[in-house]
């Protein structure tokens, strides 16, 4: 997981962190960047956490070039019961619905006047900033959907881009309200590029899967586990004796030794 300073961040699907591979940082040490797997069809969420909470933080996030709504994380100063993480699954949809982050299959045209990506370049991407703000008055307008391209790439142009990001279907949600935010300095960036797992590793991103074990190897280690090697009950006393015997002369025999050791949907 990316990590700057007291601030974290990563992407989720299933409730569960996805892995990063090959995690950068600049130097100047306030921008992380590495790469994760997609999956067409899951649903992801963007999350960010601050272990300190000092001072009031909130996050600036753009998937595939479009600028989405935020998420506030506030100080212990201000709200001392409030989590250290915030969890952003989706827009507003309006009338207290919720549009959630969908990995999606990128199609590929034959003509290049039916494109629908008006950014190619930032296909793949999600960037997220954290910033210090100042908190507003509190507002029912989460500001607008963002207005996700159809993704239809021609596929002269497609440099390897396979997945981007579509809104899926609007989902009932408890009512949230939004507040008006002062954005100060910008503290970290975490820049995420997704791809499907085959591609990164055949990219050499991500490693290739670790192979099972050969059918003849299996069977050899099956083998020598039906092999008993305790002592037999029947075996003969007088062998036990002579040996004991010798291994008690040739003890005799050694000598003694000692060794030492913006407008953000920001839910209150």
């Amino acid at each position: 997981m990316p990590i700057i300073g007291n601030f974290s961040a990563w992407i989720q699907v299933d409730n569960q962190p996805l892995p990063e591979y090959q995690i950068e940082y600049s130097q100047d040490g306030r921008k992380a960047t590495c790469w994760i797997p997609s999956e067409a069809g899951k649903e992801f969420q963007i999350c960010y956490r601050d272990s300190e909470r000092s001072k009031t933080t909130a996050s600036k996030v753009r998937i595939d070039g479009h600028k989405c709504a935020g998420k506030i994380i506030y100080s212990k100063i201000s709200h001392p019961t409030r989590s250290s993480t915030s969890v952003q699954k989706g827009v507003s949809g309006g009338n207290n619905t919720l549009r959630p982050f969908v990995f999606s299959h990128c199609r590929l045209v034959e003509d290049e006047s039916e494109q629908m990506v008006k950014n190619l370049s930032s296909i793949g991407e999600i960037k997220v900033k954290i910033s210090h703000v100042e908190t507003g008055s509190v507002t029912d307008n989460h500001g607008h959907i963002p207005p996700f391209d159809e993704l239809r790439i021609y596929e002269r142009a497609k440099k390897g881009i396979t997945h981007g990001t579509q809104l899926g279907t609007a989902v009932p949600r408890e009512p949230k309200h939004a507040r008006k935010v002062n954005f100060k300095r910008t503290q970290v960036t975490f820049e995420f590029r997704y791809r499907p797992i085959d591609i990164l590793m055949a990219d050499g991103i991500a490693p290739q899967p670790t192979s099972p074990p050969s059918v003849k190897r299996q069977h050899a280690s099956e083998h020598l586990d039906l092999i008993d090697l305790t002592r037999d009950d029947g075996r003969d006393d007088t062998l036990d004796r002579m040996q004991r015997k010798r291994i008690k002369r040739e003890v005799k025999q050694e000598p003694s030794m000692t060794y030492d050791d913006a407008i953000i949907d920001l839910t209150l």
